[in-house]
This record gives C-alpha cells, sequence and structure tokens, in this order.
C-alpha cells in the first residue's frame, strides 16, 4: 500500500519538478499553459548579479547619517522570482537580509519581501514602473525605528544606469511637525561588480 501511495504522489509531482527544471511538459487538455516571464520579470533579471553596496542611514531626521558597506548577490529563480542574500554591518555589527522580488501580473504590481537579521518582522512592498520606465515606486507598512509603532513606507529603486542603482527608502511621520511628511531613513548605491 505505502509504495502504491508513493507511485502515485511521484505521479503528480513529477510534472511539476520538470515545470521548475525548465522541461515543463505541454499541459494537460483542459488545463490552461503554464505561465511565462513577461517583459516585467525580464526587468527584474536585468539586476542579477554580484553588487556592492554603499549605505547611509539616517536615524534622525536632521543628523548625519551612519555608513556601512555590503553586498547583495542576487540570482533570478525560474524566471519571475530575484533571490538576493545581503551581507554586511550595520552598528557595527553582522547584518544579513533575504530579498525576493518579482512582479505579480494579476495585481500588475511589483512585489518586494525582505527580511534581514535585525528585526523579528519583515516587510513586504508593492509599486509600480515610472512612465519613464527607470523607477520602481513602491509602499507597504511596518513598524518603524522603535519596531513597534506601524509606519507608513515607501521605496524608490532608481535604477537608470545598468551598473549602478539607488535605492531610497522613506518613512512617513506620524506626529508632531513631521506628521504626513516623508522622510528620508536609508539610501543604498549599489554598484555592479565586473
Amino acid at each position: 500500500m505505502k509504495r502504491t501511495k508513493l507511485a502515485f504522489l511521484s505521479t503528480l509531482a513529477f510534472p511539476a519538478l520538470l515545470a521548475l527544471a525548465g522541461d515543463a511538459p505541454p499541459s494537460a487538455p483542459g488545463m490552461p499553459p503554464m505561465p511565462k516571464p513577461g517583459k516585467q520579470h525580464e526587468l527584474i533579471a536585468a539586476w542579477a548579479g554580484t553588487w556592492d553596496g554603499v549605505v547611509k542611514t539616517w536615524m534622525a531626521p536632521g543628523q548625519p547619517p551612519m555608513e556601512s558597506k555590503g553586498v547583495m548577490v542576487s540570482k533570478m529563480m525560474g524566471g519571475f522570482w530575484l533571490n538576493g542574500d545581503w551581507t554586511g554591518e550595520f552598528m557595527q555589527q553582522p547584518f544579513l537580509g533575504h530579498e525576493l522580488c518579482g512582479y505579480h501580473v494579476n495585481e500588475k504590481k511589483y512585489i518586494c519581501y525582505w527580511a534581514d537579521s535585525s528585526a523579528d518582522f519583515s516587510m513586504v512592498m508593492r509599486g509600480a514602473l515610472s512612465k519613464d520606465g527607470h523607477r520602481i515606486v513602491s509602499t507597504g507598512r511596518g513598524p518603524g525605528m522603535d519596531g513597534k509603532t506601524m509606519h507608513n513606507w515607501r521605496s524608490i529603486y532608481d535604477f537608470t544606469n545598468p551598473d549602478q542603482h539607488i535605492y531610497t527608502m522613506l518613512i512617513q511621520g506620524t506626529q508632531g511637525k513631521m506628521k504626513g511628511k516623508w522622510i528620508k531613513v536609508m539610501e543604498i548605491t549599489y554598484t555592479r561588480r565586473k
């Protein structure tokens, strides 16, 4: 009985494994065709590679930024998703991060997930390509600098130069003179390693 179940499950899993390997069998009659990456995914694929990053972080408005460095190594996964790992430091401590970026066809939005070694939460950002085709502006919601109070976040990914990208992160103020204003908290200049 166990062998029969295993053989049945293997039969179901085999087409999925072939699809992941890029050797997808033709769709079964009546089934929609397997999705194929589009031009939005091709845009993300151009970000694959090894990038040296220079990070500026502002802990408070008007204060000089802290600077650090790191490396982002990104690879495409199945033609749809960019899978990236960041290794660097923050406040003189080791800092690791992981991102997964893609394009959601039904939402017509770019989507990026981020998690790192400094927090017990992750961030999800959704956005659109600018009319000039050189920037993705995204928004999301997550804890602020205190790790507790929820804020609106905005990211701007500028890739005007194919070998140097600038990623800017802003948080929307929630009180006092800064209420409703967008405050720059981080900027990373990525340079493609040759």
